[in-house]
Formats: C-alpha cells, sequence, structure tokens
C-alpha cells in the first residue's frame, strides 16, 4: 500500500501525540501522588475533600484493588460459614482463546451461544528502523 504524504503526515501527528501523552501521563501521576501525600497525608481508603473557596474544593478518592488468590480460596473457603461462602467471591469466566480455537466446529457452535465478542480498541505502534 502506498501511503500519499497526508496519511504520512497523520502518522507522524499521531505518534507525537502518543508520545507527548505518555510523557503527561507521567508528569499527572507523579503531581497527583505528591499532592495526595502532602495534602492528605494518609492512606485511609475512602473520599475526602478539602475546600479552598465557595468555587474551588479538591476532592481525593482513595481505593484499594483486592484480589483473591484462587489457589489459597479453594484451601481455605468450607473453613468460611455457609451463609458466606458463595457471597464473599464470584467467578469470572475468561475464554482460554487458544483452547477455543482448537474446539470442533460443533462444539464451537454450541459454545458460541454464551460468547460475546466486541471489538477492542486497535493499538499501533510506529516501528523506525536504524539504517
Amino acid at each position: 500500500m502506498l501511503l500519499t504524504k497526508k496519511d504520512k503526515a497523520l502518522i507522524k501527528q499521531w505518534n507525537e501525540l502518543t508520545r507527548q501523552l505518555k510523557d503527561l501521563k507521567e508528569k499527572e501521576s507523579k503531581l497527583r501522588d505528591q499532592i495526595f501525600l502532602k495534602i492528605f497525608q494518609n492512606d485511609k481508603e475512602g473520599t475526602r475533600e478539602i475546600t479552598f473557596s465557595d468555587k474551588v474544593s479538591l476532592k481525593c478518592s482513595q481505593t484499594y484493588k483486592r484480589t483473591i488468590d484462587a489457589l489459597i480460596f479453594e484451601e481455605i473457603c468450607y473453613d468460611l460459614p455457609n451463609q458466606y461462602r458463595e457471597s464473599v467471591a464470584r467467578t469470572e469466566y475468561i475464554l482460554d482463546k487458544k483452547v477455543y480455537d482448537t474446539l470442533p466446529q460443533k462444539v464451537k457452535d454450541v459454545f458460541d451461544d454464551c460468547l460475546i465478542v466486541k471489538p477492542a480498541k486497535p493499538s499501533l505502534k510506529l516501528i523506525t528502523k536504524e539504517d
């Protein structure tokens, strides 16, 4: 495929913006950490707000990501009272695409009834070759 000058300019502009965005994301993250440590000074989970004036306030939401170690959960789940065993954690089904691709078509046809397919955002990466 032959690229026009316009196509090349679009790619060049996109590449520059992705570089700038990466730099800006890193700077924003560092500033956010500094502000959080300086103003809120704790790591309690929840939402807090500081009001600077009638029109300006700063809201901070601190959350923690909690995951379950599936192997350990399987070992301890029967130590939990019955009323909590099934409600404290839920099963998440994740398609193993490699296994799916090897299924016979008849099995795929049955399985496809429960499969939700949505296109993901395409990724682009500009690869430059050194001379």
